[in-house]
Formats: C-alpha cells, structure tokens, sequence
C-alpha cells in the first residue's frame, strides 16, 4: 500500500496528493512514535490543526472478556482521537478500526471492538499519551491554572475536564505502614464524624473510616498487619481498637494533641496560682520615679491590702470563686429548692399573677361533675354566666343568653313536633309555622313569581 501525503493548500484551494518518500516515513516515525504500526492514508493541514486518517492492520484480535482469538469481522467505523500537540498546533487521529465477532459462543459479548496498545482506550476521545500528558497538568495546577496551561500547549480544556481527570485516577497503593497516625473529623458537627489514618513516614493519607468507633479501627488493623507504632490522640475508643487490633503495636501520643494538653494544664496552673506571681525585676537600669505627696491624708493603715488567700477547692489564689465550681452550686441549690416546695407533675407553675389580672378565662368543666368552673369577674356578656351556690349546697345550671347560637339551637329543639297521624285522622299533616325563637319567618314570593305559577 503506498502511502500519501496531503500537501498544504495552495492560494487557489487546490489539493495536491503526492507518494510519501522514505525520508518523510522517517520523519513520522520520530515527530509520531505512537502511531507505529499504523497504515497512513493522508496527513491534512487545517491551518490550525493538523489531521491524520490512519487505519489498522490487525488481522487477529483476542476477545476481552473469554480472551479467544478470532478473525471474524462484524464491521468497521472511524473514530476521532485528540493527540498531543506539534509544533503548538493540536493533532486529530481519524482512525479507521474494526468490530470483531467473538467465537465463543457461551461469551457474554457477541462483539468487540479492536484496542491499539499505547494509543486508544476504551470508551476515549483522547489518545494514552495525551490523557496523561492532562493527569500530570492537573495534578500540578489544579483546574484554572492548569485550563491556561493546556491552552498554551495547544490543547484545550476546560478546568472541570481537569478536575475529572483527577477524580478518575484510582488511589495509589498504601503499601507497608510502620508507624500509623490516626485521628477524627466532623463530616458534620456534632452529627457525623469520620476517622483519617496516615502514614507519618510520608505523611500521605492512607484511608478514611466511617465512623470513629473502637470495632472499625480494629478491623482495619486486622486487615493491614506489620503496624508498629500508632500514633494517636488520648481518646477512649482508638487505645481499645489498638489494642484489640495490633496488640503489639507501641501507642505513643501525637505532637498536636500533646501541646494541646500541657498548655491546658499550664493555663489552669496559672490561673490557681495567680495571687503568687508577682512583677519581674526591672533591672539595674530601671529608675524608681521621685515619691510624691498624696493629695488627701489617708489613714494609717488604709493603703495595704488584704493578702492573698491560700487556694483551695472552692476559690483560686486571688480570692476569686472558680467559674465551674460556682456555676455547679448554683445549679445544685435551685433544684433544693424546687425539691422543697414540693412542686407536682401536675400543678401549673407559679407566676405571681391573679385570674383577675389575665383578662377573661374559659370555663373549664371537671370530670364526672358536670360543672363548670368560675369564671373571672371580668367576662364577655355573650358567654354563660358563673354559677350561684344555694343555701343547700347545690349550684344552679347556667343560664345560656337568648343571643348565642347555643341558646337559639336549644330552643329549635325545645320547640313542639308536629304529631304523627294516625287511624282516625287520615290526611296531610298541616304545616307548622313554628321556627324557633329568635329566627325570621320565611320571605314572601315576588309578584313575578308568584303570578307565573298561579298562571300554570
């Protein structure tokens, strides 16, 4: 098969096909060593780009997934692959590959598509070397500044391409871990909390846990044995899973954490001890200002004072009751008190305020009585009225007023029913004209009305 090359166009559009000689094959194989082995058609130049078709000459293919050779062609398409820039102009690869029929019959994969080593991948629109050529820009620059470096090389990506290419790339191998260093995080405080492990040699983070419970770290350790030294902070529950997982392994306490705990311990020293401390030396060079003399004559005695008292559990070296302590006995001698006043689940607390004071109150019935409750002297006119007590002990039922909706449904059924008929007196029934006290009789028809029925 002879191979051509595309000249560059002339003024006129004109395409000038020509045999590649053996210096220009030379050539192609130094500027492109990744596609060696390929069968060039034509190389175009698009003033901006440069375009390659090329095809494949794989007579053989392996199924992927049974691995079983077969020469049996299904079909044939093109695809389109973004190289690496030459000369700062991108390159496109329109390769020509075929679709293969697997010869197992029992394989889940009826066909497959040829793979060129070293220069396609699977499910792809850009070659090996330029999808790592991006993997090492991204990982230096991160997404804008590494968008901006692309583009000076001829390539162009945007800065969430880059941030994709990273999140695909699997995670390294954490390899053998001596000394461990472990600690927690809140995924969302107070919430969800999650544990970090290293390794302190490298200070690279080797997994994260969910959780920060004693049985995940223990587990984790019984998975990865050779642990020496586990670095850890003072809490509970990483010194049980060290020592249920590796327990040969050396618990030491890490350097945060340990400065952390002595300046507490220092700053609470300081803070007991206050009253000791007294001013530094000023030195030889410090002059005492000249004494001057006080304005108002202050007794003898008056100017000195009260020396410091000793600490104790209750106050600090100043004289000072301690914050915690102080707020822990006010706390104790409320509930004293409230235990005192013998206050039960049920009573509503004391506020110091009348019923008469609150405006008006809602009656409340007891159960089983049937009475109501007094109401405040302060009451709405429309609403029952407080019962009276008899001589007798007895209390009156309330009296409803005739203008609640109450009173006027209770009169509606106070109201006389129409008898049923009955053998001796047969026929219609006639109306009643009783509706209730306090409702409207009903409305005469309009004339209209009333004319065109009597018409029909």
């Amino acid at each position: 098969m002879t191979t051509k090359i595309r000249s560059p166009r002339t003024a006129v559009g004109v395409v000038v096909l020509s045999p590649v000689t053996d210096d220009q094959a030379r050539l192609q194989r130094v500027l492109f060593p990744h596609l060696d082995g390929l069968e060039f058609e034509r190389i175009e130049d698009m003033s901006s780009s440069v375009r390659i078709t090329a095809g494949t000459g794989t007579e053989l293919a392996v199924c992927p997934r049974c691995a079983t050779p077969t020469t049996r062609v299904h079909d044939r398409y093109q695809r389109r692959l973004q190289d690496v820039s030459c000369g700062g102009r991108p390159i496109q690869v329109a390769l020509e590959v075929r679709r293969f029929v697997c010869g197992n019959s029992s394989c889940p994969i009826a066909t497959f598509a040829e793979q060129v080593d070293g220069l396609t991948a699977k499910h792809q629109r850009r070659t090996v070397g330029l999808r790592g050529l991006l993997e090492r820009v991204a990982l230096a620059l991160a997404g804008s500044a590494g968008s901006r470096l692309a583009l000076a090389m001829g390539q162009v990506v945007s800065r969430f391409t880059l941030i994709r290419t990273i999140r695909a790339l699997p995670d390294p191998e954490a390899g053998p871990v001596t000394v461990l260093g472990i600690d927690d995080f809140a995924k969302r405080k107070g919430a969800s909390y999650a544990t970090v492990l290293l390794d302190m040699d490298t200070h690279h983070v080797i997994d994260v846990l969910d959780g920060r419970e004693a049985d995940t770290f223990a587990d984790w350790l019984r998975a990865h044995p050779g642990i020496k030294v586990i670095c850890r902070d003072r809490g509970g529950s990483y010194a049980l899973g060290a020592r249920q997982g590796a327990p040969d392994a050396q618990q030491v306490a890490d350097r945060f954490h340990l400065l952390q705990d002595l300046g507490k311990a220092v700053e609470k020293t300081v803070i007991t001890h206050h009253g000791a401390l007294h001013d530094p030396d000023p030195g030889p060079e410090y002059r005492e200002p000249a004494p001057t003399a006080p304005p108002h004559p202050a007794a003898p005695g008056a100017d000195l004072a009260p020396p410091p008292a000793d600490p104790d559990g209750h106050r600090d070296g100043a004289g000072q009751p301690r914050r915690l302590i102080a707020r822990h006995t006010e706390r104790y001698d409320a509930v004293q008190a409230l235990l005192e006043g013998a206050v039960a689940l049920g009573d509503r607390p004391r506020t110091g305020v009348e019923p008469a004071d609150r405006g008006p109150v809602r009656p409340r019935r007891e159960s089983g009585a049937g009475a109501v409750q007094g109401h405040s002297p302060r009451q709405h006119p429309g609403r029952l009225q407080a019962p009276t007590s008899i001589s007798d002990g007895t209390k009156e039922p309330p009296t409803p007023s005739p203008s609640t909706p109450r009173s006027r449904a209770e009169a509606g059924r106070a109201a006389p029913k129409p008898s049923a008929p009955t053998c001796g007196n047969i026929g219609p029934t006639p109306p009643t004209t009783s509706r209730g006290p306090g409702k409207p009789p009903p409305r005469p028809l309009r004339p209209s009305l009333a004319g065109s029925s009597a018409g029909s």
